[in-house]
C-alpha cells in the first residue's frame, strides 16, 4: 500500500512538461485513461498541442486544428469523442457455456429446431417436441402433430413438411407459441393445446416471388417479426400498445384476433424516409433489416440498415410513431413519421473519418475485420437497459454461409437529452408536401412547426434559401467489436448491472444465445 502511494505521488510530482512529453508516445485508450489518474495528469492533458495531436488519431473529419480553435473547445470535442468512441470501455469475455450431456439431442435442437430461454423445441418428421431445459438435461414437455391442412392455406402450399433450418421457427417469450413459416406461409401454433384449432395462419398473397427467411416473436409476444428475401424487408404481424406497463405475454387469443396474426403492424416497404429527394428516383434511400426496439414518445425507437442514395450501406438508429387506424381503431405505424437519430458506421461509411487519422486509432478499431458491413439484411438488436449503448449482431463476412458465425459490436448512442431535442424538433409531414420535402432534402432542415404546414400557410425563411452550414467537426460512430459467436442467434439480452447514480464505473452484462450455445460478455465503463 505504502509503495503504491509513492508511485502515485511520483507520478505527481513529474515536471509538467515530462508529463506532455510521456502524452506524446500514448495511444488513444492509454491517453484516455491517463486523464483520469489526478488533477496533475488532467491539467497537463489540456494543452492544446497535446489534445491536438491525439484528437488527430481519432475518426474526426475535418481534423482539429489549434490555430483555429481555442483550448475550450479542444477539450469539449475531445470529451465527446471519447464518449461517443467509448475510450474507456473495457471488456471480457466469460467461457462458453457446455452444451450439456445429450449432444444427440443438442444436434437437433441446432439444424431442426429453436431455443428461447429455459425452452426448445423440435420440428422434424411431422412431429413438434417441446423440451424443458436445466442445467444439463432438456427434459420433454410436449410432443405433438404438426399442422397439416387438408385443402389450400389461403391459397398458399400445403404446410406438411417441417422448415429447412431453425431461422423458420420462433418460440415466444413465454415457451408457449410456436411461429413456424415455409415460403410464404406462417403457422402460430399453441404447443400446449389440442388439435387444429389451436393454430393460427396466414399467407402472404402480396409477396409474390418471395419467401420467409427469419421469424421473431417481440415486445412480449404481441409482435412476430417476419424477414423477408427481398432486400431485407420486415414486416411486422399483431399490434401492441405503445408505453404499456403490462408485462404479461401475448396468448393465442391476441393472434386470433383482429389485431393478431391478420393484422400488419408495419411494412418497411412503405416507410417515408427524410431528406429524400423526391425528384429524382435515383437517390431514394430504403431500410433493410429493421427492428423495433423499445417504445418511447408515442412510438418506437428502432435500428436498420440504410441504402441507396448514393452512399455507402451504414446502419441508422432512429424512432417512428404509432398511430390509430381510423376503420377498426388497431394501432398502425404511421409511415410518414420517421426521424433520423443517429448514424452508425460501417466499415465503408466509416472511411471518412478513418483515413484522416492514419489508421492510428486503437485496438485496430475501423478495419475491415473489426466493423460490420451493413450488407447481411438480417442482423439482431437489442439496447442496452440504460439506452445508452446498442448491441448488433450480423453474420460473419468471413464465413460460409451454412457454418453461421455472427459478429457481434456496440454502438455508443446519442444521450437521452440529444434524442429528445431532436425528436422536439421533428415534425410529420405529408406526402403530398413533395416541394417541402425536396426543398430539405437540397437546403437543410426548416424551422418546424408543430402542426402539420399547407402550401398556402408556408413561409420561406430568408436563411433558409442558403445551404445549410456544416458543423465544425464530425466523429465517426465507430463500433466496439466484442468478437464471434457460433451460430444463428435466438436471443440477446443486454443489461446494466449497476445504477445510473454510479457514475464513476458503469458494468453491463450481454447474453448471446445461438442454436449452438450461449456466450456471455462483460463490459466495464470508467
Amino acid at each position: 500500500m505504502a509503495a503504491a502511494s509513492q508511485a502515485s505521488t511520483g507520478a505527481m510530482s513529474l515536471p509538467l512538461e515530462l508529463q506532455q512529453h510521456i502524452f506524446d508516445f500514448l495511444d488513444s485508450r492509454t491517453f484516455a485513461a491517463a486523464r483520469k489518474v489526478c488533477r496533475s495528469w488532467r491539467f497537463a492533458s489540456t494543452d492544446s498541442v497535446t489534445l491536438e495531436r491525439q484528437l488527430r488519431k481519432l475518426p474526426i473529419a475535418p481534423p482539429a486544428d489549434v490555430a483555429r480553435e481555442t483550448p475550450r473547445e479542444l477539450a469539449r470535442l475531445y470529451d465527446e469523442a471519447t464518449r461517443t468512441l467509448m475510450l474507456g470501455m473495457r471488456v471480457s469475455r466469460q467461457p462458453d457455456l457446455s452444451q450439456g450431456t445429450q449432444p444427440e439431442l443438442h444436434e437437433r435442437i441446432r439444424t431442426h429446431g429453436t431455443s428461447r430461454g429455459s425452452r426448445s423445441v423440435v420440428v422434424d418428421d411431422g412431429s413438434i417436441d417441446l423440451y424443458e431445459s436445466t442445467s444439463s438435461l432438456h427434459v420433454l414437455v410436449k410432443q405433438r402433430q404438426l399442422a397439416e391442412f387438408e385443402g389450400l392455406v389461403s391459397g398458399g402450399p400445403w404446410l406438411n413438411t417441417p422448415p429447412l433450418a431453425s431461422r423458420h421457427l420462433a418460440l415466444s417469450r413465454g415457451g408457449r407459441l410456436l411461429a413456424i413459416a415455409k415460403e410464404r406461409t406462417i403457422q402460430i401454433i399453441d404447443l400446449l393445446a389440442e388439435g387444429n384449432s389451436s393454430v393460427v395462419h396466414t399467407y402472404g398473397t402480396w409477396a409474390t416471388g418471395q419467401s420467409i427467411c427469419g421469424l421473431a416473436f417481440e415486445h412480449d409476444d404481441y409482435l412476430l417479426r417476419v424477414s423477408w428475401n427481398d432486400g431485407g424487408r420486415v414486416v411486422y404481424y399483431g399490434a401492441v400498445a405503445v408505453n404499456s406497463a403490462s408485462e404479461e405475454c401475448a396468448d393465442m387469443l391476441h393472434w386470433k384476433g383482429r389485431i393478431g396474426l391478420k393484422h400488419i403492424f408495419v411494412d418497411t416497404t412503405k416507410l417515408v424516409l427524410p431528406s429524400v429527394d423526391l425528384e429524382s428516383s435515383q437517390e431514394h434511400h430504403r431500410l433493410a433489416g429493421l427492428q423495433l426496439l423499445q417504445s418511447a414518445h408515442s412510438g418506437f425507437h428502432f435500428a436498420a440498415q440504410q441504402h441507396g442514395g448514393g452512399r455507402s450501406s451504414h446502419y441508422v438508429y432512429g424512432h417512428i410513431r404509432v398511430a390509430q387506424s381510423g376503420i377498426d381503431g388497431a394501432s398502425t405505424i404511421d409511415c410518414t413519421s420517421v426521424t433520423m437519430l443517429s448514424h452508425l458506421d460501417s466499415y465503408l461509411s466509416s472511411m471518412p473519418y478513418t483515413l484522416n487519422c492514419g489508421g492510428s486509432f486503437a485496438d485496430d478499431r475501423g478495419l475491415w475485420e473489426n466493423m460490420p458491413s451493413a450488407h447481411e439484411h438480417h442482423p439482431s438488436y437489442t439496447l442496452s437497459s440504460d439506452g445508452s449503448l446498442l448491441l448488433l449482431a450480423e453474420r460473419s463476412k468471413k464465413e460460409l454461409r451454412y457454418h453461421a458465425r455472427m459478429q457481434l459490436f456496440v454502438y455508443r448512442l446519442p444521450s437521452l437529452k440529444e434524442i429528445d431535442y431532436q425528436l422536439g424538433q421533428s415534425q410529420i409531414l405529408h406526402p403530398n408536401e413533395a416541394f417541402i420535402a425536396s426543398f430539405e432534402a437540397r437546403w437543410g432542415g426548416l424551422k418546424r412547426r408543430r402542426i402539420s404546414m399547407k402550401y398556402e400557410d408556408f413561409e420561406a425563411d430568408c436563411s433558409a434559401l442558403q445551404p445549410k452550414e456544416r458543423e465544425m467537426h464530425r466523429i465517426g460512430r465507430l463500433p466496439i467489436c466484442l468478437g464471434m459467436a457460433l451460430g444463428s442467434v435466438t436471443d440477446l439480452t443486454f443489461r446494466r448491472i449497476n445504477g445510473k447514480e454510479e457514475r464513476e464505473v458503469a458494468e453491463y452484462q450481454i447474453d448471446v444465445s445461438t442454436n449452438q450455445g450461449k456466450t456471455q460478455w462483460s463490459l466495464m465503463e470508467f
